[in-house]
């Protein structure tokens, strides 16, 4: 579903759960779907992993699911899977209403675990849905995801249409616009340059302020 944008005065901060104060400014996690990943990936040899294993507890925790990996260098080794979230943060001032980053979104999503409320629904729950800003941390398909959405002619549209603005670091844009590489131009081709297409992309360089707390 595509959004409209329309009068909402129903996104107070007075009116979310679990969200953190900052002046008269509130922000909430948005949880847009979870998938499990292996702890390998992020160690440069196995000789640190094999030196992490050996230090963790028994784990029982259910955030922690136990997987052989007949595959990895580690033969004979048990490794573990932890936990990830795809999600974006919703951020309520006075006057604006941001997103930054959008989680894994609908549009050729990655592989999930059963989603329970997507980002866009948890919006629309909170009378949130009508967004000023979406700010992106960079444009991997995770953080992007619900920049876009399909319309009625299954066409690949803009969440969020006109006023709002997508922001990114021109750097992190022109990489994106550039780039060779197969997954990141359909990645491109999907979640970003329909932004683009829409002239709702706003660049930045360095650090701006774009709002006060």
């Amino acid at each position: 579903m595509r959004v409209s944008l329309t009068e909402s005065n129903k996104c107070k901060c007075s009116q979310l759960d679990d969200f953190i104060q900052l002046g008269s400014t509130c922000v909430k996690g948005l949880i847009d779907a979870q998938t499990y990943r292996s702890i390998s990936r992020y160690f440069d040899s196995t000789s640190q992993l094999t030196e992490l294993l050996a230090q963790l507890p028994s784990l029982t925790d259910t955030d922690f699911n136990l997987w052989y990996n007949t595959n990895s260098a580690l033969t004979e080794q048990t490794l573990w899977n932890f936990k990830t979230y795809f999600q974006g943060i919703l951020i309520v001032t006075p006057t604006q209403k941001i997103v930054f980053d959008t989680g894994n979104g609908i549009v050729a999503p990655a592989t999930i675990e059963g989603r329970i409320l997507s980002l866009y629904d948890q919006l629309v729950e909170l009378g949130c849905e009508d967004i000023d800003m979406i700010v992106h941390s960079h444009l991997h398909g995770d953080h992007t995801g619900w920049d876009v959405t399909y319309d009625t002619n299954n066409d690949i549209v803009p969440t969020w249409p006109l006023p709002t603005t997508y922001v990114v670091q021109s750097d992190e844009y022109n990489y994106w616009a550039s780039t060779l590489q197969t997954q990141s131009q359909i990645n491109w081709a999907q979640r970003i340059k329909p932004v683009v297409d829409a002239q709702q992309i706003q660049l930045l360089d360095g650090t701006i302020g774009l709002m006060t707390t």
